[in-house]
């Protein structure tokens, strides 16, 4: 059961931005395209998909001996298969100098992104709409259809990564993962995804196409999922920022709690024809 968290102090808050992502580990496991290790201290997936989101490691709390043994273990069947491996690191992963000998192994730092949280009794509520924009759920296959278009597009990704993707989605227990779409002018232009795990609510998949944006679309999109979650009797929101999103969010009133780092592992081969 996915009890509502009510707790705000700072550690409960950092501990919900950590723990909110595992729960897309379910879908991992439903889907046959992926196969997930949930194991004890350490909760990866791997696939045949050359993507790093299918191919994941997104908890870590190991000894020193086992980091090591795990490290090995991953990157071998990674390079067996040919395919990348994104590792998250949060402020709790052990062992403490998991970054390192990541880096020993061959990974690369692939980005910082701030950890937010939002007591959503302090949404704010001023923020000015957008004239012409509609928004909904998706619940159709050509939703989908739309939804997977703008995040391939936003993404920059190949259009087999945003196939993959969707199949991925689709495989959420029913009640845990909402997705959004927001037109205008009978064109769909934003997507936003809320994921409901760990006491609360979290945001993903923030996208605006580049031609709609600066328009205040993106706020919009986010404000739907936020809204739904509250109306759910959610207390709580969390994010992972990247970049580009931090200056809507702050705005929203999400607050940084802890910063998370990725690091990337790419096989040996690519690297060599990328050299």
């Amino acid at each position: 059961m996915n009890q509502i968290l009510r707790d705000t102090s700072v550690g409960a808050l950092t501990r919900a931005i950590e723990e909110n992502p595992l729960g897309f580990v379910p879908a991992f496991r439903r889907w046959p395209r992926t196969e997930l290790h949930d194991e004890e201290g350490i909760t990866w997936s791997i696939a045949d998909i050359p993507y790093p989101l299918f191919n994941v490691v997104l908890r870590t709390r190991l000894s020193a001996a086992r980091a090591e043994s795990a490290i090995e273990r991953i990157v071998n069947e990674a390079q067996k298969r040919h395919v990348p491996i994104l590792w998250e690191v949060w402020p709790s992963s052990e062992p403490r100098d998991l970054k390192e000998r990541l880096e020993q192994h061959g990974f690369a730092a692939a980005g910082r992104p701030p950890g937010m949280a939002l007591d959503l009794d302090k949404l704010r509520e001023d923020l000015p709409s957008v004239p012409g924009l509609t928004i909904r759920r998706v619940g159709s296959a050509d939703d989908w259809e739309r939804f997977l278009e703008i995040w391939r597009v936003v993404y920059e990704v190949p259009g087999f990564v945003a196939r993959a993707m969707g199949e991925l989605f689709r495989h959420a227990p029913e009640g845990t993962l909402f997705s959004y779409v927001g037109w205008q002018e009978g064109q769909p232009v934003a997507i936003s995804q809320m994921l409901l795990h760990a006491g609360v609510a979290g945001i993903y998949s923030v996208a605006t196409i580049p031609e709609a944006r600066r328009k205040g679309i993106g706020t919009q999109i986010t404000l739907a999922a936020l809204h739904d979650a509250r109306a759910m009797g959610y207390r709580v929101s969390i994010l992972h920022s990247s970049k580009m999103g931090l200056g809507v969010y702050r705005r929203l009133g999400f607050r940084e709690y802890c910063t998370l780092a990725r690091y990337l592992w790419t096989p040996k081969e690519t690297k060599d024809e990328e050299a």
